[in-house]
């Protein structure tokens, strides 16, 4: 199996949401029985009963957290991410990256997935990108040229 990475980032102008939302990404305060869950929260604690736990998790800002994964299938993640959206954060977003060939930038925005960049679309960004490691710092320039286009 090759090795993935990928960051899924969540942002909210609520730290309360962000706080539910870290409480499910995270191995240690992750429910392990529907009955330790609100009755509102069920949904979500079944479909994050057996999600991916991240290898780590950081708040970013105040409004933002990010959260690292190392092999894992994108549609497990894509998965997770609708379920903690159930929480309504203000963006939900994934960096998927399959060895050299394959590396994407998704927002999930009202039940879909819209693609923000695939690698080898611009080749100066790729190399800008690169320049950035592909890290939490590619992922907000991404972001931010999405912000931008949308504007115009």
């Amino acid at each position: 199996m090759s090795e993935t990475n990928a960051i899924i980032r969540f942002t909210s102008d609520s730290p309360a949401i962000l706080k539910r939302i870290q409480f499910y990404l995270h191995g240690d305060t992750r429910p392990d029985f529907e009955e330790e869950v609100a009755s509102e929260e069920k949904a979500v604690f079944e479909a994050m009963e057996f999600a991916e736990i991240p290898f780590q998790i950081e708040q970013r800002s105040e409004n933002t957290l990010d959260a690292y994964f190392e092999c894992v299938n994108e549609t497990e993640l894509e998965n997770l991410i609708k379920a903690l959206s159930w929480f309504k954060p203000d963006g939900a977003y994934l960096y998927f990256a399959d060895d050299e060939e394959y590396k994407v930038y998704k927002q999930y925005h009202e039940g879909l997935f819209i693609d923000l960049y695939h690698y080898m679309d611009d080749e100066a960004l790729d190399n800008k990108l690169l320049d950035l490691d592909w890290d939490h710092r590619a992922f907000d320039l991404i972001i931010d040229r999405h912000e931008c286009n949308k504007a115009n």
